[in-house]
């Protein structure tokens, strides 16, 4: 964002409850306060940077009157100029227009989160003889597009690594996968949380507490009946994972 070089477009994907949303916040606060956030984090350079917020589940794009409304470029121009001017068209407004506007700003930070949930709600949105989710996935690929020819604008998007939040799977396989084509051809993929590391922040979202001799033995118990009937194979290496993850089971 200072011009220097690095990557432009971040993409942060873990699976449900993973911390894609915190991470965002996180951010937000980074570049909206920078002199606050060099107190927490001593080892950033603080940077002011314009922030335009993009939550895919609190906008809902509509067809009143044969005209759309809520899409998200227009969304980005009304959070940088205070309204819509030229970014009100159904169609995606191509790279011209988005590197003019977000040119005009510098340094901007765009942040996008829950974009498959917007997605499969713009599915819905006939434009011409396609629909808003077609648009939508031509946008992203003109917004990360210009966002790299750009030398203090940063993109941080977030997507699910799965889709098994939604109602229906196999339309959000199919978008979150287009998605993942558009946004995965520039971007670096972070993932703040992984693998078992998940068990752990789901246990401290749900509960105060859990005592962990009462763990040892409930597991111990079901390690010793798997043994007995015959389906286990690596007792310690299962036993471990089964004290990290429970209540659940792995």
């Amino acid at each position: 964002m200072k011009g220097k070089g690095g990557e432009p477009i971040i993409q942060i994907q873990t699976p449900f409850g993973g911390g894609r949303t915190h991470s965002l916040i996180v951010l937000y606060h980074t570049f909206k306060n920078p002199e606050i956030a060099k107190k927490y984090i001593p080892d950033i350079e603080p940077i002011k940077a314009k922030i335009t917020i993009i939550v895919g589940t609190a906008i809902t794009p509509e067809n009143v009157d044969n005209k759309i409304t809520g899409t998200l470029w227009g969304e980005i121009e009304k959070q940088l100029e205070g309204e819509i001017k030229t970014l009100n068209s159904p169609i995606s407004p191509g790279s011209e227009k988005l590197r003019a506007l977000l040119k005009k700003h510098e340094t901007v930070l765009i942040l996008m989160d829950e974009v498959l949930a917007y997605v499969v709600k713009a599915r819905g949105i006939k434009v011409g003889d396609i629909n808003l989710a077609s648009q939508t996935i031509a946008f992203l690929q003109e917004l990360t597009e210009t966002v790299k020819s750009l030398s203090n604008t940063l993109l941080v998007i977030t997507l699910p690594a799965s889709v098994l939040e939604y109602a229906d799977e196999e339309v959000a396989e199919e978008l979150l996968a287009k998605l993942q084509k558009v946004v995965g051809k520039i971007e670096k993929i972070y993932t703040p949380v992984s693998g078992e590391e998940i068990y752990e922040v789901i246990r401290r979202r749900l509960f105060q507490r859990i005592d962990e001799e009462d763990v040892k033995n409930i597991v111990d118990e079901f390690i010793d009946y798997y043994e007995r009937e015959g389906i286990l194979i690596n007792k310690s290496q299962y036993r471990e994972k089964m004290i990290k993850s429970y209540p659940f089971h792995p």
